[in-house]
């Protein structure tokens, strides 16, 4: 439920943003905001889901964006919603998505096993975008319906019913005493793993490439389609769900058909395929050739996701597991870095130039990065 509530906020802050401001830019911090935790908190998070019961964690978070969302939604009702009010609830929620990244995920490999983890990796990141397919079509109706009341409100809603489901959930996970060892001390134990093994390394560094130079994309959606493609919030908000088609389908796809032989070229695999679509997009014109590139780049984008956590989870030893999930949500919290770049060239030279320079980019290190994916690529 944290995904389509995740979904239906950021496009409706975005479009607001923009509607008020006329800023690709500060539309682009709505994501830095998002991200800036896992850079910032990702490994203590994972440390953390170490050591607490990770249901009652998962509990305190959605109560947090429970509070998040009625505060927005009274300042709405108001009319004293500003800006920096929709900045630092997206920061909150970034908070939030960065403990139950690691949290969620060890959850999953503790039920499914290591046997079913691709599969199950890939059936999550499917939830993921299936609501991230339906959340931005329905931001943008209930956006161009009731304004931002009603997006608000529908977040409400779907945090109350998370928190009654956790309610009922019964899980049982085994958290570490607390007397072990201290966080800082299990987070450098996590980086020490890493260090020892190309692979993971790998996987943390292309992370970061994709995270810098293709998944900024994302923040210039709402601005292309209102300021090149001429869209209203409805159809921006179906614009904007296309890549989670895409991301949707690219899950099923894992799911139904890789094989964990091939894990490690499928991951560098998506990475250049997810680079190249941007390009691909930034060079189309008209909605429904947009439509169609943000489909294929959602694809790559569930691939790589599903991906780097499988990998990381199956690479990683068990003992360190979490807090090596935790390492990956500081790789992907470099992303705020790539958001507030092409958010200040769109400012600059324009929201398709800046997709441009970025893609090119992301090539080009790519390339620079060899090393780290022919690590990957040529061990089985």
């Amino acid at each position: 439920m944290l995904f389509i509530a995740r979904w239906l906020d950021m496009l409706a802050m975005s479009v607001v943003i923009f509607q008020k401001t006329g800023s690709a830019f500060l539309v682009s911090l709505v994501i830095v905001a998002r991200f800036l935790p896992m850079g910032m908190f990702g490994a203590f998070a994972g440390a953390f889901g170490d050591r607490f019961d990770r249901r009652k964690l998962i509990a305190l978070l959605y109560a947090s964006l429970l509070a998040s969302s009625l505060t927005l939604l009274v300042l709405a009702h108001v009319d004293a919603l500003e800006v920096w009010h929709m900045l630092a609830a997206s920061f909150l929620a970034g908070i939030a998505a960065t403990c139950d990244n690691p949290v969620r995920r060890m959850i999953v490999g503790e039920v499914v096993g290591i046997e079913k983890i691709g599969t199950a990796m890939a059936i999550d990141v499917a939830t993921n975008n299936g609501t991230r397919t339906v959340g931005p079509f329905i931001a943008g109706a209930l956006l161009a319906s009731f304004g931002i009341e009603g997006v608000l409100l529908a977040d409400t809603v779907v945090f109350a019913a998370a928190l009654l489901a956790i309610a009922r959930l019964d899980y049982r996970g085994q958290a570490r005493a607390a007397g072990e060892a201290s966080i800082i001390a299990n987070i450098r134990e996590g980086w020490r793993v890493c260090r020892t093994d190309r692979r993971l390394m790998g996987v943390l560094v292309l992370t970061i490439v994709f995270n810098l130079f293709a998944y900024p994309y994302v923040g210039l959606v709402p601005v292309i389609g209102a300021s090149i493609l001429s869209l209203g919030p409805a159809e921006i908000g179906l614009l904007a769900s296309m890549d989670g088609l895409g991301s949707l389908i690219g899950a099923l796809l894992i799911a139904l058909f890789a094989r964990q032989g091939s894990y490690q070229r499928i991951f560098v695999a998506s990475i250049a395929a997810g680079i190249v679509s941007v390009f691909l997009f930034a060079l189309t014109s008209g909605a429904f050739l947009a439509g169609s590139m943000l489909v294929a780049i959602g694809m790559a984008v569930a691939i790589f996701s599903v991906m780097q956590n499988t990998l990381m989870y199956l690479l990683a030893p068990a003992h360190a597991r979490a807090r090596i999930l935790g390492l990956l949500s500081v790789a992907i919290g470099i992303n705020p870095l790539g958001f507030l770049a092409i958010g200040w060239l769109a400012d600059a030279i324009g929201p398709t130039n800046a997709l441009i320079v970025m893609s090119l980019a992301g090539m080009a290190v790519f390339m620079a990065c060899r090393r780290a994916w022919w690590a990957l690529v040529t061990h089985r």
